[in-house]
């Protein structure tokens, strides 16, 4: 495997380590939101769903960009700004 590959292969799997992480961070709060804010499962749920959206939002985002820089066309860089306007 060529090196370039292979820290193509190592950042996409901390990133994706990270995004599981911060969801168990998220997951792992849910009893004290509850406790708090006085939520049922349903908003808890929300809150999960929510916050896995966002990042997803910035995932395709990020992709976006990269494509746009690797093919130096103005319609991926145009896409990636109407995909980071749209809320998530």
């Amino acid at each position: 495997m060529k090196p370039h590959k292979t820290w193509t292969l190592v950042i996409a799997g901390m990133a994706t380590f990270m995004t599981a992480l911060d969801t168990l961070v998220v997951t792992t709060a849910l009893p004290v939101l509850r406790a708090d804010l006085r939520a049922s499962l349903s908003g808890l749920e929300w809150t999960v769903n929510a916050y896995n959206l966002v990042w997803v939002a910035v995932g395709f985002s990020a992709l976006g960009a990269v494509a746009a820089a690797l093919t130096g066309g103005r319609r991926e860089l145009t896409a990636d700004a109407v995909v980071g306007m749209v809320p998530a």
